[in-house]
């Protein structure tokens, strides 16, 4: 997870929400919105490689349908192909850490660098 500063320049890496269930990481979501005063979310969806539009897997639709009845924020998809590998080149260069901590950090850093494209493409009107 990630957010952004008020005024939508930077993103920051936020701790990895777990996923026991998905109603309890939609309520953890909106608490976030409330308490963080979050105008929109960015959902990371991969397009496929070839560039051509693929449509949304189910439980990728579900999961954004019921965000949306429970946090009330506009919700955009953002492309997240290759995030990971940019976060796991990231921390390689950075030295070596447990493989375990190295997969949580891994998810954040891989949230920031999609957030930060988000806002980048956003502020520079694309």
């Amino acid at each position: 997870m990630a957010i952004s500063d008020e005024n939508q320049k930077y993103a920051f890496i936020r701790p990895t929400i777990i996923v026991n269930n998905w109603p309890s990481v939609i309520n953890e979501i909106n608490k976030i919105c409330i308490d963080e005063q979050v105008a929109s979310i960015i959902i990371g969806w991969p397009k496929p490689l070839n560039g051509k539009e693929a449509d949304l897997p189910k439980e990728l639709r579900q999961f954004i349908d019921r965000l949306k009845q429970t946090c009330h924020r506009p919700i955009f998809l953002e492309d997240e192909r290759l995030t990971s590998k940019l976060a796991e080149r990231f921390i390689n260069t950075g030295g070596k850490t447990g493989r375990k901590k190295s997969k949580g950090k891994k998810d954040q850093l891989a949230a920031q660098i999609l957030l930060q494209n988000y806002i980048d493409r956003k502020n520079n009107g694309y």
